[in-house]
């Protein structure tokens, strides 16, 4: 999270170097955070990586298994993500009437929001790779913030995603959600059947969030 925020920070620097009324700046712009979001990627997957070891040792897991780093994203899947949210965010928001700072305001809260995800991956992938090349782990397990949304409890509830499946982990913009290996199998925090019974779709997704929540405060 401090990884994070201090990416949020950086980003907010490089943002008024974007012009926008010149769209030449916005290549410029892409070009210095896809540099900032690339390189704070490699530090989140230095810490997953360190956090996959450390993990594995107070487990006391027999046997070596060296971590695995995740990739990253591209430099073109970076500039499309951050067209799609900040620079669509700016044009939203002058469709709807905002003034340009007001607009400019939406579209930075847009982009924070995908820098942040693209920066914690860096250590989510990491774990996830280690766990699929570590013969004694099973699996992963989401692991939520401490005021998570309703997706992502419902997620959580699915306890472990073994290493043989081809699931990545599902994030969305501003998730705060970790991935923590699995060395034996887990069920979920609490029982989806349960907390659900009778419900579906949204509803199911709501109530098993609440289920949860209300668990925690007891």
């Amino acid at each position: 999270m401090a990884l994070r925020a201090a990416t949020l920070r950086d980003l907010h620097t490089l943002w008024p170097s974007w012009n926008a009324e010149d769209l030449r700046t916005w290549d410029r712009f892409v070009t210095l955070s896809t540099i900032l979001v690339r390189s704070r990627y490699q530090v989140a997957a230095g810490l997953g990586a360190a956090y996959f070891a450390a993990l594995r040792d107070l487990e006391g897991v027999p046997g070596a298994a060296a971590p695995v780093f995740g990739e990253g994203p591209g430099v073109e899947e970076l500039a499309r993500s951050m067209a799609a949210t900040g620079l669509v965010g700016v044009i939203r928001g002058l469709s709807v009437g905002m003034s340009m700072e007001a607009a400019r305001a939406n579209g930075f809260v847009r982009l924070a929001g995908a820098v942040g995800r693209h920066v914690l991956d860096g250590s989510r992938d990491t774990v996830i790779a280690s766990v699929r090349s570590d013969p004694r782990a099973v699996g992963w397990q989401r692991v939520t913030s401490g005021n998570p949304c309703d997706f992502c409890l419902m997620l959580e509830s699915r306890g472990a995603v073994y290493k043989e499946w081809t699931v990545d982990f599902q994030a969305h913009d501003s998730c705060a959600c970790s991935a923590a290996p699995e060395w034996e199998e887990s069920g979920a925090l609490l029982d989806w059947d349960t907390a659900t019974h009778g419900l579906s779709g949204t509803e199911a997704m709501h109530a098993y969030g609440e289920a949860v929540r209300a668990a925690r405060v007891g």
